[in-house]
């Protein structure tokens, strides 16, 4: 184990649109808060004011750091969607709950299931919805 912890990264306006933005493994919240803001595209939604960053851990996702030893942002899309995060306008699979990415894991319009969990049925998991 690496012993880095994830944390996650967001604006302290209510308003927004997303409550975080950014995730990264890190020793400890001030790496994570350096890592979040000098990396990435996080300061535009704390528009550009340090003091509206704001940094939770997220111990239930620690299991998906890598092998690294030093802090680094997640931006593989596989580990993003295996902690939950989703795309705008996403199907989530019925049976694992994780969503689409954005495509890259369709769910079937069908049986709504993820390319990972299968189809119940005879159809096809890239069929668009009519």
């Amino acid at each position: 184990m690496s012993g880095l912890k994830c944390y996650l990264g967001g604006t302290r306006d209510p308003g927004a649109e997303f409550d975080f933005a950014a995730a990264c493994f890190a020793k400890d919240q001030k790496q994570a808060r350096r890592l979040l803001w000098a990396h990435g595209d996080l300061r535009e939604h704390c528009e550009h004011e340090y003091f509206m960053l704001r940094v939770i851990r997220k111990p239930e996702y620690d299991e998906h750091c890598s092998e690294a030893t030093d802090g680094y942002l997640v931006s593989d899309d596989a580990t993003l969607r295996q902690m939950g995060w989703a795309c705008e306008g996403d199907r989530s699979c019925a049976t694992c709950g994780l969503h689409e990415f954005d495509g890259k894991w369709p769910v079937c319009p069908d049986c709504y299931q993820c390319c990972e969990c299968g189809c119940d049925c005879d159809c096809d998991p890239t069929s668009e919805e009519e």
